[in-house]
């Protein structure tokens, strides 16, 4: 146990004297977000989503974690994007057509 204890202690020195090596700041908040598993995004299948962006004005699918849009585009697209984080796919918009509404910060489905 004492062995584990100064391996540890070790470690952190190690650690202490890389960190001040390189002037970075590290604090317990930053290697729990290293280290945290990603989120379950929910992607949402539509007939036309309107993004209002100039360069993508429309797409098919929209994908979501928590209240945040991560990123819009085609299923496949989504699919592609997310990688290694897991998802799903909610096809429950897939007959419809969604519109942002700036006045109320929500969006109306048609």
């Amino acid at each position: 146990m004492k062995a584990n204890a100064f391996r540890l202690a070790v470690l952190c020195g190690v650690c202490l004297v890389a960190k001040q090596a390189h002037s970075e700041t590290v604090t317990l908040q930053d290697i729990v977000k290293a280290t945290a598993p990603l989120p379950t995004a929910r992607i949402y299948v539509a007939r036309e989503v309107v993004t209002l962006d100039p360069h993508k004005p429309s797409a098919t699918a929209v994908a979501v974690v928590g209240d945040r849009v991560l990123a819009t585009g085609t299923l496949e697209q989504l699919k592609a994007a997310a990688g290694d984080q897991p998802y799903t796919v909610d096809a429950t918009f897939a007959d419809k057509s969604s519109f942002p509404d700036s006045s109320r910060s929500t969006t109306i489905r048609y």
